[in-house]
C-alpha cells in the first residue's frame, strides 16, 4: 500500500515544508498544490527547483487563493489504489505519522476513510476525542478537520467527491468550513468512515473553525444549509444554543442564531436562483 501526502501551501508558506518532506520512501508520494499569488524570490524558486528533482515529489502550481481550490489541485493528481492524508503547510508530524497512518488501513481494510488525533504545540490533545476506535457518525463529523483525516484514493474518485470552492478560508462567499462539507460529501456516500485514537500531527491553534466573527458564522449557516438543506434551521437554533458559552462576548444568543439563519438563508438562495 503506497501513502500520498496532499499538502496546500501558498507563496513563501511552502519553506515550510522542509518539516515535513522525509528522506526517500518509495511507498510515498507527496502532492503539493502551491498557489502563487506575488513574485517569487530567489529562495523560493531555489527550493521549488530542489522540490522539482526529486522522484517522490509532484508539485502544482495556482495563479488564484482559496483553501478549497488548492485542495482541489492535489486531487488532480491522485493515484489510485492508494491511501492519501491531508497534511497542513504548518503542522509538525508526530514520530512515525506516516507509517501510522498505513499501518491503520492495513488492519482496517474496509475502512474508506479514517481521521486521527491532533495534538497542540504542548503535547495535549487539540480538541476533546474519544478515548477508543470507533466508527463515526454524523454526531462524530460535525468537529472533524481536514488536517486529521485520510481516505482510499479509490472512493474519493470514483464517486468524483471534491472540495466545495464557495467555501473555506479565502472563499469570497462563504470563508469556513470546506473541510466538514468534504467529509459529509463521503458520508453521503455510504463511505466506511473510521477514527482511531492515534495522534499523527501537531497544530497550532488558528484554526478559523474557533472563531466568532460575523463573516465565520454567517459562513457556518451556510455551511448547515449546504450539508442539511432546509433542515438547517434546525441545526442553527441547535448549534447556537450549544455553543452559546462560547460566543457569549462577542454575540447575545439571538444576535448570534440571527447571522447563522441569515446564512443559511443566503445559501438556500443562491441556489434556488442557479
Amino acid at each position: 500500500m503506497k501513502l500520498n501526502i496532499l499538502i496546500s501551501t501558498i507563496d513563501n508558506r511552502i519553506l515550510n515544508l522542509k518539516n515535513i518532506l522525509q528522506t526517500y520512501d518509495a511507498n510515498i508520494t507527496y502532492i503539493i498544490s502551491h498557489q502563487v499569488t506575488q513574485d517569487l524570490n530567489h529562495e523560493l524558486e531555489t527550493y521549488i527547483d530542489v522540490l522539482s528533482h526529486r522522484d517522490d515529489v509532484v508539485y502544482g502550481r495556482l495563479p488564484n487563493k482559496g483553501v478549497a481550490k488548492n485542495r482541489n489541485n492535489t486531487l488532480r493528481y491522485l493515484q489510485p489504489s492508494t491511501v492519501s492524508l491531508i497534511v497542513d503547510d504548518d503542522v509538525i508530524l508526530c514520530e512515525n505519522a506516516f507509517y501510522n497512518v498505513l499501518q491503520a488501513f492495513l488492519e482496517n481494510p474496509s475502512a474508506d476513510f479514517i481521521s486521527f488525533k491532533i495534538l497542540d504545540l504542548e503535547d495535549k490533545d487539540f480538541k476533546s476525542y474519544p478515548k477508543v476506535k470507533q466508527w463515526h457518525s454524523l454526531r462524530t463529523l460535525t468537529g472533524i478537520g481536514t488536517t486529521e483525516v485520510a481516505f482510499k484514493s479509490d472512493f474519493v474518485l470514483s464517486n468524483q467527491i471534491r472540495f466545495d470552492e464557495r467555501f473555506g478560508p479565502g472563499s469570497d462567499i462563504y470563508p469556513s468550513g470546506e473541510d466538514f462539507i468534504f467529509a459529509m460529501d463521503l458520508y453521503k456516500r455510504k463511505a466506511k468512515m473510521l477514527y482511531i485514537p492515534i495522534p499523527i500531527v501537531k497544530h497550532p491553534h488558528d484554526s478559523t473553525g474557533n472563531d466568532w466573527n460575523s463573516n465565520i458564522v454567517f459562513a457556518k449557516g451556510a455551511v448547515f444549509a449546504r450539508v442539511f438543506g432546509y433542515l438547517s434551521v434546525i441545526v442553527d437554533v441547535y448549534f447556537s444554543l450549544k455553543h452559546r458559552k462560547e460566543y457569549k462576548e462577542q454575540f447575545t444568543f439571538y444576535r448570534y442564531l440571527k447571522r447563522m439563519l441569515s446564512g443559511s438563508y443566503d445559501y438556500l438562495s443562491r441556489k434556488c436562483d442557479a
